[in-house]
């Protein structure tokens, strides 16, 4: 015990109490310190207070920040595996993930009461990530979901994400693959829509300028359509191997559930592009994100051709082959422009 300081709690309590794992004693033991020592009781009376400040409504605060700043830490160090490739370094017990959480617990007892008090700290920013046309990425969160994310696609992680409950937004597509968290719920905001699930896998298809769509492969998934989820205009409750998908119903925005094969609409994680009865034009744009690259099409009647045809990781020269003589066309690649063409009489 410091002679200086006699109530001060041993360090294992403090770091149990910043960690939201503290006995009742051990918060007490807490509460009657901030109560007593000249040292931790000198941080309030700075504060222009027009009441007592309670002891122990301070401590939930320094716990609520506490497990934030703790849990960001860790999806930080996991998004760091994820996002770059790293080289083994020996092993210290000053790794800077335990340096960031020695330096918090120093920190969040003289610093966390004068910002959480007046609650005028800077939001902390998201975190994003983003893949490019041609481009896949697997992503794993913190909490243990998995996220594939199909290309050019954006993942945004909420600053506070796993206190009360786990909320992203997503634009674009991406695979969930949710680790089970009763009472953690994960909501996914996709333009106009929300998801939200317990513990679930599922597909999530919100491209700018096309319909939100979901799959559901396994568990249940709430589908809503709203500016909050508060306050949804419609909501549905999506079983395994059922779809919904956003639609233009006598002019409002209505979600159509349909029965579908979840697996062969989620094959893009493996590589596998599928077309059923798709329109060229639609096609063409599967094509640019998938290969990154520019499709032209000379005549804008083509468009509305359909295909019927999966590529299992088949080259752009190969995909385009294919649809040329499923289509009856002339499909020239140049560098990164695909030109589309009715194939002239003659021509085989």
């Amino acid at each position: 015990m410091d002679a200086d300081h006699p109530h001060r709690p041993p360090a294992e309590t403090i770091a149990r109490f910043l960690a939201g794992t503290a006995s009742t004693d051990e918060r007490d033991e807490i509460a009657t310190w901030l109560n007593t020592d000249p040292a931790a009781r000198s941080l309030l009376e700075g504060l222009p207070a027009p009441e007592p400040i309670d002891a122990s409504s301070i401590g939930s605060r320094i716990v609520t920040a506490a497990v934030s700043a703790t849990r960001q830490a860790q999806q930080q160090q996991e998004i760091g595996r994820m996002s770059r490739p790293r080289t083994r370094k020996p092993y210290s017990p000053f790794s800077w993930p335990a340096r960031v959480a020695a330096t918090f617990v120093v920190l969040v007892l003289s610093l966390s009461v004068w910002f959480v008090s007046r609650d005028t700290r800077t939001p902390e920013e998201a975190t994003v990530f983003q893949t490019q046309n041609a481009q896949r990425l697997t992503v794993r969160l913190g909490d243990g979901t998995e996220v594939n994310l199909n290309a050019d696609s954006r993942l945004e992680i909420a600053p506070d994400f796993g206190l009360r409950e786990r909320r992203v937004q997503l634009t674009g597509q991406a695979y969930f693959d949710v680790a089970p968290d009763v009472s953690r719920p994960f909501m996914i905001t996709a333009a106009a829509t929300h998801v939200r699930v317990v513990g679930t896998a599922f597909d999530v298809r919100a491209y700018r300028d096309e319909p939100v769509a979901v799959v559901v492969e396994e568990g249940r998934v709430e589908f809503a359509i709203s500016d909050s989820p508060a306050a949804a205009t419609q909501r549905v409750l999506l079983h395994p191997g059922e779809s919904g998908q956003v639609a233009l119903v006598a002019g409002r925005d209505s979600i159509i559930v349909a029965s579908v094969d979840p697996t062969l609409l989620v094959r893009w994680r493996d590589g596998v592009l599928q077309f059923h009865g798709a329109p060229l034009a639609k096609v063409a744009t599967q094509l640019e994100r998938w290969f990154d690259v520019i499709v032209e099409m000379d005549d804008q009647q083509l468009a509305s051709r359909r295909l019927d045809a999966s590529f299992d990781n088949e080259s752009l020269e190969e995909v385009c082959n294919r649809i040329a003589t499923a289509l009856g066309l002339q499909i020239v690649v140049d560098g990164r422009r695909v030109l589309i063409s009715e194939k002239k009489r003659g021509e085989r």
